[in-house]
């Protein structure tokens, strides 16, 4: 049974005379409450990439040295002469390379062609891609939208216009 607190100066309860709207009340409350938070995570996850791709840009131009050194661990800036590693980072480096939106079998063909050995133990190379692209836009730094075929199309936030 779940009660409601009464108005008043002390907290007492008291049980709803109705627990099926009740219930209703408290379920619409708390799917309010998590779609803002959603919205909140999102934001903040993009304004996340923002700064970091800033602070790295920035230690970048003026050097590392300029950072303290917990800012570095947090930002994990790229060294220069690596490839970077894992499919994340490739699937960042073809869309970013790219002139024009992809869709996620270009990607991954593209990955393929310039190094294989990153997807080759990816059971479904596709579906691996897709997700990494979704939560690259999720990130800000990726957008999609949907082809005159009606394929999603990827292209990163940086080359859109």
């Amino acid at each position: 049974m779940l009660v409601v607190p009464e108005t008043g100066a002390q907290l007492a309860f008291t049980a709803s005379p109705d627990p099926k709207i009740e219930v209703e009340q408290v379920i619409k409350l708390a799917g309010g409450e998590l779609q803002d938070l959603l919205i909140q995570r999102a934001a903040i996850i993009k304004r996340l990439a923002i700064l970091r791709r800033t602070i790295a840009g920035l230690a970048e131009m003026f050097g590392l040295e300029a950072l303290p050194e917990e800012l570095l661990l947090v930002i994990k800036p790229p060294v220069r002469g690596s490839r970077g590693s894992g499919l994340t980072e490739a699937c960042r480096a073809t869309l970013s390379q790219s002139s024009r939106p992809l869709t996620a079998r270009e990607v991954v063909d593209t990955i393929r062609a310039r190094d294989g050995a990153v997807i080759q133990n990816h059971k479904d190379p596709v579906a691996s891609v897709t997700s990494i692209l979704h939560r690259l836009g999720s990130y800000g730094e990726a957008t999609t939208r949907l082809s005159h075929t009606g394929r999603r199309i990827w292209i990163a936030a940086e080359n859109t216009v």
